[in-house]
């Protein structure tokens, strides 16, 4: 083959789903002759993967990679093949970030790549990152606008995605010779960005919605949140309304960032009385120490709530909780005895039984910590029931339930109270058995 014919990288091969049986036929001679080379290897991944059988398509394509490592296409086939496997983002982002770090001829091609896995793993700052590198690069090439479009209909932004669209069908029947093994059909993507101006014309706040949690995560947090309220002001349904509202408190309430989730609870109440932006406002109070106006917090939303939006278990155990805070022992008995009485669970019986060990009343506890594991199992019950009984010098019950916690959950904790009762017992080699097993736990 001349030098001006010879085929030095797969985007130099034209294969399609019409010509790819005469080329898997090709290079299975090229094995067989003992000719294949890391190219040959490579073709039979792409052939491969067309046809949806990925794990052999991963299987040639890091063969390729052991004969030539410098091949930037074969690692990013390796990497996308092993996401289409559904092998973790973190080890599929190895391969892209190789693939990117040798220059390929297509270097948005595992630019995208890791924006999808930085996407799917919730790293903002990361996606930002390499988006804002993939919007950056100078191509014409009708891979790129077609994946460009992806990236702004996550955004949210429909119309430049069907500009982008357009503009890689026009690359692609202009340009007869141009190949992408790695871009999408045409006809899914059309219906993806129909779908979503579908939606957005039904739903204009969506959009905004999703770019605001974004700017959000991003840090931009002014922003986000004057974005979030105006999703809500375009927004028509009233549950996607509160979806944008519990989104938003969500956001500061997980990062525990207390005194901006009441800020934005605040905000909210002003334009509505939602009820959900009371109990934050409670719990976020509750997490900060100021226990009154926590519970004045949950009475307007005992308030203005209806029973369907706040129970009554859930008021009564609000309740609870923040006196439990407090240190307020018997108040929060009396509000968990309303709970029990109103639906009982393995919940306020569990928290019942803190409370009277608080109070230093043991067979009270006991008795509750019983009744919670006649609701629901939990090791934490049986591991307090052994611990009080040990208090109580009663080895033979304490030996019962530290063993019944030991059948849910083998921890350190465990091992070494049972380790404990059975030094107590004067029971020492199995003793220094559950201290030995314990130590290797922690």
């Amino acid at each position: 083959m001349s030098e001006k014919n010879k085929k030095n990288t797969i985007l130099d091969y034209d294969i399609n789903y019409l010509n790819a049986p005469f080329y898997l036929v090709k290079f299975s001679v090229e094995i067989q002759s003992g000719k294949a080379t890391a190219m040959t290897y490579l073709c039979i991944s792409l052939i491969y993967s067309m046809y949806g059988l990925n794990k052999e398509s991963c299987f040639y394509a890091l063969k390729s990679i052991r004969l030539d490592r410098k091949n930037a296409y074969a690692w990013y086939a390796a990497g996308s093949r092993r996401r289409e496997l559904g092998m973790a983002f973190s080890k599929c982002k190895k391969y892209f970030l190789k693939s990117l770090e040798l220059n390929g001829e297509k270097p948005y091609i595992p630019l995208y790549e890791l924006v999808v896995c930085e996407a799917n793993e919730a790293n903002y700052p990361e996606r930002a990152k390499y988006e804002k590198m993939f919007l950056e690069i100078d191509s014409k090439d009708s891979g790129y606008f077609l994946r460009r479009a992806y990236i702004n209909d996550a955004q949210g932004r429909i119309k430049e995605a069907f500009k982008d669209f357009f503009r890689a069908v026009r690359q692609r029947i202009f340009n007869h010779n141009e190949t992408d093994p790695g871009v999408d059909s045409f006809f899914p993507a059309f219906c993806t960005f129909v779908y979503s101006g579908i939606t957005k014309i039904m739903n204009p706040g969506v959009a905004e919605a999703y770019e605001a949690n974004f700017l959000l995560n991003l840090g931009h947090e002014r922003e986000g949140i004057d974005l979030m309220f105006e999703a809500v002001r375009k927004t028509k349904k009233q549950s996607e309304k509160e979806t944008c509202y519990k989104n938003l408190l969500d956001f500061f309430y997980d990062r525990e960032e207390y005194k901006k989730c009441i800020d934005v609870a605040n905000r909210i109440l002003i334009r509505e009385k939602f009820v959900e932006a009371y109990g934050y406002k409670a719990f976020s109070y509750r997490e900060l120490g100021e226990f009154e106006k926590a519970r004045e917090a949950l009475h307007l939303a005992r308030k203005y709530g209806s029973e369907e939006e706040l129970e009554n278990s859930s008021y009564y155990n609000s309740l609870a909780l923040t006196y439990f805070c407090e240190g307020d022992y018997g108040k929060a008995i009396n509000w968990l005895n309303k709970q029990i009485i109103t639906e009982p669970s393995a919940h306020p019986f569990l928290y019942k039984g803190f409370c009277l060990e608080e109070l230093d009343e043991l067979d009270g506890a006991i008795k509750a910590y019983n009744k919670a594991n006649e609701y629901q199992p939990d090791d934490l019950a049986y591991y307090r029931v052994a611990n009080l009984y040990y208090i109580k010098s009663d080895f033979e019950n304490a030996l019962k339930s530290i063993n019944q916690s030991l059948m849910l959950k083998k921890d350190s904790y465990n091992y070494s109270l049972k380790g404990d009762i059975l030094t107590a017992m004067k029971r020492i080699k199995e003793a220094r058995m559950c201290y030995k097993i314990a130590e290797g736990l922690e």
